[in-house]
């Protein structure tokens, strides 16, 4: 840098780049060095004429902030130093104008980046934030779908339930009066039987089909005694049947 008039301009910005980076490395860069570095801008800008071009300025500062080994804190803490050295003792010289807006350009791209850095952070977090509704509202339609077809099924099931209910409701009547048209010709002791087996048999459909319904729409409760109860009933009243029988015991026949 000893010959500064030989020195063109675009050697000049490549130098001011050096320096940017060198200077982002790490604060103790200045450390016993900073009278050389106040040299070489001195060397840059001892023409007057001489100005930087903010728009290289910028593509330096992004290139720092990508690099691992570089950090803009560090860059505008050193850069501070070496305009404050050099506002002090150099103020009346050209070097003095050219750090002073310098110093300006780089804090000005700093700022500018970590403003960006605090928007795109908060874009994130609400995409992020949308992201997460999205699912959970995609989780709850899904939810609602399978809800639907679930009822869907339930009611044709309860349906198809009621239907067997009815047909063997009316089926079992029928079935009883054609038995009871006849009762005059059959011994009381197989009116007897016959009549309680059908009972039974008739009543421990319904049972199961409506325990089916219930079991759908009450899933927790389970009511099995009176199901119980009732079949013990007719199976006594069946062998009750059947020892009458077999004792030969008289019953009146029905008139």
């Amino acid at each position: 840098m000893d010959n500064e008039e030989h020195i063109t301009d675009e050697e000049k910005m490549d130098e001011v780049r050096k320096i940017l980076e060198e200077l982002s490395t790490g604060q103790d860069v200045l450390k016993g060095r900073l009278s050389e570095y106040v040299a070489r801008l001195k060397a840059i800008y001892a023409e007057p004429e001489f100005r930087h071009m903010y728009s290289e300025i910028y593509p330096v500062i992004t290139d720092v902030d990508k690099k691992d080994n570089c950090n803009l804190e560090t860059l505008a803490q050193n850069i501070g130093l070496l305009y404050s050295e050099i506002k002090e003792y150099h103020k009346g010289e050209p070097v003095y104008n050219g750090v002073r807006k310098l110093y300006d350009h780089v804090n000005l791209d700093i700022a500018r980046i970590n403003y960006l850095k605090v928007q795109a952070e908060d874009a994130n977090k609400k995409l992020e934030d949308v992201t997460g509704q999205l699912k959970s509202i995609s989780n709850e339609a899904e939810e609602l779908r399978e809800k639907a077809q679930r009822m869907q099924r339930e009611y044709v099931a309860i349906l198809g339930v009621f239907s067997a209910i009815v047909v063997s409701f009316v089926s079992g009547l029928g079935f009883s009066s054609s038995v009871l048209a006849n009762m005059h010709t059959v011994s009381p002791y197989r009116l007897v039987f016959v009549v309680m087996m059908l009972a039974t048999v008739l009543f421990n459909v319904l049972a199961v089909l409506m325990n089916f319904v219930r079991d759908m729409v009450f899933t927790e409760e389970k009511h099995r005694c009176l199901f119980i109860v009732v079949n013990i009933v007719f199976l006594a009243v069946l062998i009750g049947d059947f020892i009458a029988w077999r004792c030969g015991m008289r019953i009146l026949p029905c008139q």
